[in-house]
């Protein structure tokens, strides 16, 4: 059962991961003209281009939107959203697989449907971060980089159990009330 648990959440991660993984790729690099110049191509029966690498874009993204055709219906900031959510839940499948295939631990159904699902938690602050800290020290607009957040969040989610042991000491350490001999 723990299998095909890991199984399940191996291939849902995939497939939307990458499918978010399109969606932002798609809104950064495909820029189609809005002018067609005195270079016109012509992709497909009725559109028309001003140049050969807007149509090649064009029909990179027909190739994708065949493959998830949901993905372009959805606002675009929700990409980055999926990719954090759904690496950093591959990235809990990695931990899981890590602790029974090296660490030969004996894993619990629970915590192998767990992990994964903080990972993906993990993903969500590393993206809420990744927004967060340019936005305190720049005034500039924030590009997230989707290539680089779908690897920083993997690895949040393969480290998250750590992360937020880590993060919840220090919140007891800093927010913790003086001891005034009562217990």
């Amino acid at each position: 059962m723990k299998i095909l648990t890991l199984i399940a959440w191996t291939l849902v991660c995939i497939y939307l991961g990458f499918a978010g993984w399109a969606r932002v790729q798609s809104e950064q690099k495909i820029e189609i003209s809005s002018t067609a110049g005195p270079d016109q191509v012509q992709c497909g029966e009725e559109i028309t281009f001003g140049s050969l690498e807007d149509c090649l874009m064009y029909e990179r993204e027909k190739q994708t939107s065949a493959l998830f055709p949901w993905v372009f219906n959805i606002p675009s900031f929700f990409g980055v959203i999926i990719v954090s959510i759904f690496f950093g839940s591959l990235g809990g499948v990695i931990k899981v697989l890590k602790e029974i295939t090296l660490d030969k631990l004996q894993i619990s159904r629970m915590r192998a449907s767990i992990l994964p699902f903080f990972g993906g938690l993990m993903g969500l602050i590393i993206l809420g971060i990744s927004i967060l800290v340019p936005d305190v020290i720049s005034a500039n607009e924030i590009v997230v980089r989707p290539t680089t957040l779908l690897f920083l969040t993997m690895f949040g989610g393969a480290f998250s159990d750590k992360a937020f042991s880590w993060a919840d000491a220090q919140m007891t350490r800093i927010f913790s009330l003086p001891n005034n001999g009562a217990e």
